[in-house]
């Protein structure tokens, strides 16, 4: 007699695996329906609770998945891939070889003193807009960093009296004098450098930048530790120097004294050659 079990019709063991599959495949749909049920459930829960929270939810979800996505590609095409894709990433801004100057707004008139400071002539109506923020467009010599500085001030600008700067690839200086307009201004700047000065420090061209931060004159009540507070506290003149690596940083401090700087005028004031009257902020950012 032949061992072992009898062997099977191959027409009978096709309908039994036939059979089998059809009876994995019911569990199985039967499963998914019901856990999308489940899933459904959860999602009107969740819509019900907080509608603006899920839908930024379901935003981040979407954005992963396409980050995702993109990953998965390009590790499918391979790394002899990524060179040929190099044009078509985001261009990344970088730091225009050329000097460049922005307009200025002042309350009280040109200061004469400003030019000869920083050897450029800023005082050009329509100054060249910077060349590293837009690269591909035409109307650059038709368009200002600043438009709303150029145009009348309104409520928000009349108390910025200077914002002056230069820009080159190794060593850069802005100067910011001002006084109780600090949220204006900074927005204002804020559109114009945060691309490249104040972004992800991991961007590839991003300069090595220290903030610092000079309060001249005797501003009570404007200190961050009581080491720095000996020649407010007596009353006398004295200067706060605070130097920051961030641009948070240097903005939150101003912020804190935006609003005990005591008022003063600047009609004595010309330019740099003489001492600024008491209260006077100079905000320094140098790009090693």
């Amino acid at each position: 007699m032949p061992r072992g079990r009898p062997r099977l019709d191959p027409e009978v063991k096709l309908e039994h695996l036939k059979q089998s599959r059809r009876k994995y495949e019911d569990e199985n749909v039967e499963s998914r329906r019901r856990k999308a049920r489940e899933r459904m459930q959860r999602t009107r829960a969740r819509i019900a609770k907080d509608p603006i929270a899920f839908s930024k939810y379901k935003q981040k979800a979407a954005q992963h998945s396409d980050d995702y996505r993109y990953r998965k590609s390009e590790t499918e095409r391979g790394a002899h891939r990524l060179a040929s894709r190099a044009h078509k990433k985001k261009r990344r801004n970088k730091i225009s070889t050329r000097s460049t100057c922005l307009p200025v707004l002042s309350a009280n008139g040109v200061f004469p003193g400003l030019q000869a400071l920083l050897g450029h002539d800023i005082f050009r109506p329509n100054a060249a807009y910077p060349r590293w923020q837009h690269p591909t467009r035409t109307t650059a010599a038709t368009r200002t960093p600043f438009p709303h500085l150029t145009n009348p001030p309104g409520p928000r600008d009349r108390n910025v009296l200077l914002v002056a700067a230069t820009v080159s690839q190794r060593n850069s200086l802005l100067l910011l004098i001002m006084h109780n307009g600090l949220d204006a201004a900074f927005q204002q700047l804020a559109l114009v450098d945060e691309p490249i000065y104040f972004g992800n420090p991991k961007v590839k061209y991003r300069e090595n930048i220290d903030f610092h931060v000079v309060i001249r004159g005797f501003v009570p009540g404007v200190y961050e530790t009581w080491a720095r507070a000996g020649p407010q506290v007596t009353g006398f003149p004295g200067n706060i120097h605070n130097k920051y690596r961030g641009w948070t940083a240097a903005l939150r401090y101003l912020r804190v004294i935006n609003d005990r700087i005591p008022p003063f005028s600047f009609d004595t004031l010309d330019a740099f050659h003489c001492t600024p009257p008491l209260g006077d902020t100079l905000l320094i950012l140098t790009i090693a």
